[in-house]
Parts: structure tokens; C-alpha cells; sequence
């Protein structure tokens, strides 16, 4: 798979980061633990197919711009559940 680059989108008051690679077996709750050091989280979607099989991808809404920074710049190529982010 190739080598996903980071963003950060703005929407509204809140900024969304995209999280590839996720294992299949990714749930909320672990998601929320890895993040939560970082500031509120607004919202966050791991996303699913047509047949709500888990996809390798979800994004997660953070309250401001520095959290989300931060999130991207130490985590993106880091292992989670045995899989390195993206």
C-alpha cells in the first residue's frame, strides 16, 4: 500500500486528521485512548464498506489546529494494534 501523506482539513471550528493503515480491529474506545492525551476530541469515524466490513481508515475532529498538528507529527509511521499510521 502506498505511503499516505497526512492532512489536516478545517471544517468550521473543528479539524479533522486522517488516520490510514488502521487494523481491522480497531474499535472507538482504543482509538479515544491513543488520542485523548492529545486535547478534546470533537468526533471521530472509522470507516466501514457497504457491508459495514471495518476499512483501514477513519478520521478524528479535534477542538483546534495545534492538537492536530501535534497528533500528525507523533504519530503518523507509529505502530497502533500492530499496523504503522498514516
Amino acid at each position: 500500500m502506498p505511503e499516505v501523506e497526512p492532512k489536516i482539513v478545517s471544517s468550521t471550528k473543528h479539524f479533522k486528521v486522517f488516520f490510514g493503515n488502521l487494523s481491522y480491529f480497531t474499535t472507538y474506545p482504543q482509538l479515544r485512548s491513543l488520542l485523548s492525551s492529545y486535547g478534546p476530541i470533537h468526533a471521530m469515524n472509522i470507516c466501514k464498506s457497504k457491508d459495514s466490513d471495518p476499512l483501514y481508515y477513519g478520521f478524528v475532529h479535534f477542538n483546534d489546529i495545534a492538537q492536530a498538528e501535534r497528533v500528525v507529527k507523533e504519530l503518523h509511521g507509529k505502530k497502533f494494534l500492530g499496523r504503522r499510521l498514516q
